[in-house]
Order: structure tokens, then C-alpha cells, then sequence
């Protein structure tokens, strides 16, 4: 995956961990952080109570693509006493699979002292594709990255691998020392890497899929879902019905029927109604958009081009106001009969 050396744990500073799912990985991240903030703040005051961190902690959405926003936006908390401390950047993440500018993020997050958190959760997978890791540009500036193998990487859920660069700082806000604890000194205790003190044992379903497919196989699936997402682009824009919404980096599509979000609704109903293939739905910038993910091992163009075909169809009922559609099948066809590709599935953490 070419993530930077100091996250690996041969090199002593910093080291990973499977985490649940990658919201565990962020909380535990961010724990982290406001530890680290607290840390800074009683250097510069001996006086200062941890309450006032503990308090509150206030989010803050900004559109990190203009990094002038969360530059101002820092800018407009520290102004107001308040301590921004945690920036979270995305390399493929749910809902729209974008990816930031972590070269023009990173320095920002470095004058403010800020934790650069970096959420791959679902693009990271590409990462073992070299011809990715431009989109990286950038990472030596993050604090913790995250990917979870469980999204697009044939691994079933959970399994999210979580990456620090300074683990002493990290585990210092989350260790807990209690003497029934204390057992036979180890090198490395991972009680403390996770919220819960004890674990599943997580890498093994991760070990047999790097063991069964090799990095090689798992280039190509990568590269086949991601020009079979292009091919399904190319669909869309031929059809001036529909657009595409955003840049489409990985295996995910995300488009909608011109027109109004309840005509997209109908449209999403209808399909998911039919159980001939499934969607997802997501809201970016006030807009209802529909998401294609290529989520089968094996898909073809053909598999593509026949889902593009049901798309097609059911948008032609709606549009001509064929409410017949979203009615669900009263009987089912016979299982010998039933298509077992379900092509799009949710990504869930």
C-alpha cells in the first residue's frame, strides 16, 4: 500500500491495529488527539483543568478541498479561545468517495498543531495499485490513517486496520494500568489499542485473503472494478437522462436522473423494488444522488451493461409516470431461476 514507514511498527514510533470498524478507528484517533491537545495546552498553563476540553467538542463540516475554508475556519476557532485540534481528511470515503488534498491540508493542520487524521476507509484498497498512490501525496503529514479491508478488499466484515504515527502518544490516552492488569512484562501490549480491552482475532481472515490472492490478484480485482465503474460512467453519459455527480476515482459510481431528488427517490424505490439489482442513496450539498457500486468478485462488462439496461428501464417508468414499478413482485420467481449476482451492495463501517 506504500504508506509511510514511521506508521509501521518495525520502526518502533509508530504501528497499526485491526480495529472493528472505522468509526472505532477515528474515535479512538481522536481520544487521542484531545489528549495530545490537553498535553499542549498545560505546558503553556499548569493551571488549566481537563473539563474544559471534556465539556464539549464541537464539529465542524467544511469543504477541505478549498484549503483557504479550513484554513479561515481554524482561524475563526482559535480566534474564539477554542482549541481546533482534530482534522479529519478522506481518500475514498463514504458517501461520495472523494479524495483531499492532503499536501495543501497537512500544512495548515501543522500550524495549528491539529491531529491530521487521513479516513481511506473504503479507497485505501487501491492504494496496492501504484498507479493510486499519487492520490496519497501528502500522507507524510497525517498523524493516524485508516482503511478497513472489509469495504473492498474480500475480507468480511469486521476489519479495519488503523495506523498511528507516534504510538507512546497515542496509547497514552487510552492505556489503563490497574494492577489486575499488570501480567508478565511484554513488548507490546494491544489491550490498550482498542476501546474494549479485549479483541476478536481479526488478522487471520485478512492473513488468508493476502495468502489466497497475493498482491497480484488483488491488483487486478482493484483495477478490474475500477474500469468497470469507468465503463459504467461512459453508460451515463451517453443516456442525457442522467448525470454523473462526482469524479469517479474507484469502484463506486455516484449519478442521478435529472430532475428532482423525489423523481431520484422513485427511481432508487423502483429498483430496489424489483430485487432484480440493489443501489444505495446518499445526500451531498442538499442533493439526493444515487450510488453503483461494483461489489462482485467476478463482474464482467456484461454484468455492467445488464444492470445499466434495469437502471434504464425502470427510469424510463418513472418518467413517464408508471407507479407500477414500485410495487414489489407478488410472487417470487422459482430460486433455479433467481439471478445470484447482486452487483451493488451498501458499504457499510
Amino acid at each position: 500500500m506504500s504508506i509511510p514507514q514511521f506508521y509501521l511498527h518495525e520502526r518502533k514510533r509508530g504501528g497499526g491495529m485491526i480495529q472493528p470498524t472505522t468509526t472505532d478507528g477515528v474515535l479512538t484517533a481522536m481520544i487521542a488527539a484531545r489528549g495530545a491537545a490537553i498535553a499542549n495546552l498545560k505546558k503553556c498553563n499548569e493551571d488549566i483543568e481537563d473539563s474544559c476540553l471534556l465539556q464539549k467538542l464541537n464539529q465542524m463540516i467544511v469543504a477541505v478541498s478549498e484549503v483557504a475554508v479550513v484554513d479561515k475556519a481554524m482561524q475563526e476557532d482559535a480566534d474564539k479561545g477554542l482549541v481546533p485540534f482534530f482534522v479529519v481528511a478522506t481518500l475514498g470515503t463514504p458517501s461520495v468517495f472523494s479524495c483531499d488534498h492532503l499536501a495543501e491540508i497537512g500544512p495548515v493542520c501543522c500550524r495549528y498543531c491539529a491531529w491530521l487524521h487521513v479516513d481511506a476507509s473504503y479507497g485505501g484498497a487501491a492504494f496496492l495499485c501504484p498507479e493510486f498512490r499519487p492520490l496519497m501525496s501528502g500522507i507524510e503529514y497525517s498523524s493516524s490513517f485508516t482503511t478497513s479491508p472489509h469495504q473492498w478488499l474480500l475480507t468480511h466484515h469486521d476489519c479495519s486496520i488503523l495506523y498511528v504515527k507516534e504510538k507512546k502518544k497515542f496509547l497514552k490516552s487510552l492505556t489503563i494500568d490497574h494492577p489486575y492488569l499488570k501480567l508478565k512484562k511484554i513488548d507490546e501490549d494491544f489491550n490498550n489499542w482498542t476501546i474494549p480491552l479485549t479483541r476478536r482475532f481479526r488478522s487471520i481472515k485478512l492473513w488468508f485473503v493476502m495468502r489466497d490472492n497475493g498482491i497480484e490478484g488483488l491488483q487486478a480485482y482493484i483495477w478490474n472494478h475500477c474500469l468497470l465503474a469507468k465503463c459504467f460512467e461512459e453508460l451515463i453519459n451517453k443516456d442525457t437522462r442522467f448525470k454523473v455527480v462526482y469524479e469517479v476515482w474507484f469502484g463506486i459510481v455516484c449519478f442521478r436522473l435529472c430532475g428532482s431528488d423525489e423523481l431520484n427517490k422513485n427511481l432508487l424505490k423502483s429498483i430496489n423494488s424489483s430485487q432484480e439489482i440493489f443501489l444505495t442513496s446518499t445526500t451531498a450539498k442538499g442533493q439526493y444522488i444515487i450510488q453503483f457500486s461494483v461489489s462482485y468478485q467476478c463482474a464482467t462488462e456484461e454484468d455492467i451493461c445488464t444492470a445499466w439496461k434495469i437502471i434504464q428501464k425502470h427510469a424510463t417508468k418513472v418518467l413517464q409516470g408508471d407507479d407500477t414499478c414500485t410495487k414489489k413482485p407478488t410472487t417470487k420467481p422459482p430460486p433455479e431461476k433467481q439471478n445470484s449476482k447482486q452487483l451493488c451492495t451498501t458499504h457499510k463501517n
